[in-house]
């Protein structure tokens, strides 16, 4: 059989190192993942990355600068495409001039959205009149141009079930796993643990990622319990705010800010040495730190959103979204748990590690 030829789109920019190319750490291992089940052509901007973490591309990948490409002959030359679906009307022309020839040559288009960008610009809005207009009028455009694209697409694939929706008008909708994790990233921790209790959020530093709950969450623990460490990672326009934060709840000596880890071998080096990753986020996205945190033995305490019930996590580790208070609670609950039923939690962890239809995407190498 022979293997298909896809033309991936993307707006995320890679730059050309010596012989190779460079781009953000994340993207260059899930296009690769990509590239390892079918031949890629990445039509992108070729041009100077600002990420702050950068990986090499693998060598199967042939790079096209968008710039400079025929797009008419690019598109004969696939079986399928495969377009982002996160952006504006402005932003996905590309995009819809790519579904045009598509639909001309006969070629299969496939819609990825990652995420709910449109929900995001609510939630990042600025306070005032003015702020609350500028976020309705972002969502709008994201949607109309994720509709747009869905309805003419051949199908849509959305990252996490608390997105599905978004794939709509599209009957064809794949739901996948937001983990690229590989069997040799997993780390079987110790059954004991000293303390003290080390606890993290790691997401952009945003108000829809929520980590100034964490920090109210972690307020509440410290009063509570001896011996506790806080880490926040990553980096954003709420680090300052989150500073003020921090030393409002008494917590500056024990809260670090570590900014951004190199992922994935440094970010996950770092997990090994914590006991809670405290999922924060206020939108319907599945963030992949989930399974970061779960493949390094953290136990991760997950708002009760579609995107981790769809996982079948323990209830235990799930609390209100948006209650700092209940994740507090969630946590105290796991620290004066017994050693036995603490155990069999992180046994139900270490299974959903393996399991090929909750998380596909951790494999054998």
């Amino acid at each position: 059989m022979q293997t298909p030829k896809v033309l991936v789109y993307s707006t995320i920019p890679v730059q050309r190192s010596g012989g190779a190319y460079e781009t953000d750490s994340r993207w260059a291992m899930d296009i690769g993942t990509q590239a390892a089940f079918h031949s890629v052509k990445l039509l992108c901007p070729v041009q100077k990355c600002t990420a702050a973490d950068l990986a090499v591309l693998s060598s199967r990948i042939e790079v096209i600068d968008w710039q400079r490409a025929n797009f008419d002959r690019l598109v004969k030359e696939v079986d399928l495409l495969q377009l982002p679906g996160n952006f504006g009307w402005r932003m996905s022309r590309t995009a819809r001039r790519l579904l045009r020839l598509a639909k001309r040559h006969g070629k299969p288009t496939f819609l990825g959205i990652s995420s709910n960008r449109a929900r995001t610009a609510w939630l990042n809005r600025r306070k005032g009149l003015i702020g609350t207009a500028k976020g309705l009028l972002r969502w709008l455009d994201v949607r109309t141009s994720q509709r747009f694209l869905a309805r003419r697409s051949s199908g849509v694939f959305v990252v996490g079930r608390g997105i599905k929706n978004l794939g709509r008008p599209n009957p064809n909708i794949h739901v996948s796993t937001a983990s690229w994790i590989d069997s040799r990233d997993i780390f079987e921790r110790p059954a004991s643990r000293s303390p003290p209790i080390r606890i993290c959020c790691a997401a952009r530093l945003e108000p829809m990622k929520g980590i100034d709950l964490g920090v109210h969450a972690v307020g509440e623990l410290a009063s509570v319990c001896g011996a506790l460490l806080f880490d926040i990672v990553g980096d954003g326009p709420e680090r300052s705010l989150l500073e003020e934060a921090v030393e409002r709840a008494g917590i500056h000596p024990i809260t670090r800010f570590l900014g951004q880890l190199a992922y994935p071998g440094e970010f996950l080096s770092y997990l090994r040495s914590v006991d809670f990753v405290l999922l924060t986020n206020l939108n319907d996205e599945q963030p992949r730190v989930i399974f970061d945190a779960i493949s390094q033995g953290c136990l991760p305490i997950c708002p009760d959103s579609s995107p981790y019930r769809a996982l079948g996590l323990d209830e235990r580790l799930l609390y209100d979204r948006g209650r700092p208070d209940r994740a507090a609670a969630a946590i105290l609950r796991f620290i004066s748990m017994d050693d036995h039923e603490r155990r069999n939690i992180e046994s139900s962890l270490r299974s959903l590690e393996h399991d090929p239809v909750s998380m596909k995407r951790i494999r054998s190498s």
